[in-house]
């Protein structure tokens, strides 16, 4: 007799934990259960994230830390929860964003800092997060990002691209942002008309997508050459007092 065993595996539950309140001043005062697979700690005034702090909740996929005091994620804080697809960390008083503070998070997919006083985002900040798809900066106080806080991840993105919403800035439009410009093949930056200049003066109050890069000061020496079509140029140190005023104050003369 042929005896045939089927077995039947039963689908894991999603655990929710929520923990709210003013009682909460330490992160570490409050209990997460392990299985835990969506958590939401708000308005509490937790100011710090310490390293490894979540390193014991290996299910974990949502994590939303917002309308707290949070100042200080420690590098490292996320490092052994590679299962967080997103994070959340709205509506806290975070100033800068440091490179290896979302160290280990190769399966994020959505990061949102919106509404935090935002000034600086270190190089490489978030050169691994290689599965990320967005990333939520509006209403910080960031003057400009560089391309570096994505390198080297950029050369990866092949296929899609990043979604950066870095609106309600206070953003300096000038040649530091041409790279933004030129990276349309993995960027995108939703509404662009609400990217608002706030610097230099005679740029102050316009949209993005009214900017070209001539105004940015975006100019290279293929595009140059492209629009003085009949100027032609020797690059020799002996010749460089003679290169055309634009062109130099691109090379940051």
């Amino acid at each position: 007799m042929l005896c045939i065993f089927i077995l039947i595996i039963a689908p894991v539950q999603a655990e929710y934990f929520e923990r709210r309140g003013q009682e909460f001043g330490n992160i570490t005062d409050i209990v997460i259960p392990n299985n835990t697979t969506e958590c939401e700690i708000h308005r509490t005034d937790i100011e710090v994230i310490p390293a490894n702090y979540f390193k014991d909740f290996p299910r974990l996929e949502i994590l939303r830390l917002w309308f707290n005091e949070i100042n200080e994620i420690q590098p490292f804080a996320f490092y052994q929860i590679p299962s967080i697809r997103r994070l959340y960390l709205v509506a806290n008083k975070l100033e800068i964003l440091r490179k290896n503070m979302f160290a280990g998070l190769w399966n994020l997919t959505s990061l949102r800092i919106a509404s935090n006083l935002i000034t600086t985002i270190e190089s490489y900040t978030f050169s691994n997060l290689t599965s990320l798809r967005d990333v939520y900066l509006p209403h910080n106080k960031l003057k400009m990002i560089n391309m570096e806080i994505f390198e080297p991840k950029i050369y990866e993105l092949t296929w899609y691209k990043l979604q950066v919403r870095f609106y309600g800035n206070p953003v300096l439009c000038n040649r530091c942002l041409c790279w933004m410009m030129s990276s349309e093949d993995w960027l995108a930056l939703p509404e662009p008309e609400n990217i608002i200049c706030s610097e230099p003066k005679q740029l102050a109050g316009r949209s993005w997508n009214s900017l070209c890069e001539a105004e940015l000061g975006c100019l290279t020496i293929g595009k140059y050459m492209k629009y003085t079509k009949t100027i032609k140029f020797i690059f020799a140190i002996s010749d460089i007092a003679e290169w055309p005023t634009p062109f130099l104050t691109y090379l940051g003369s």
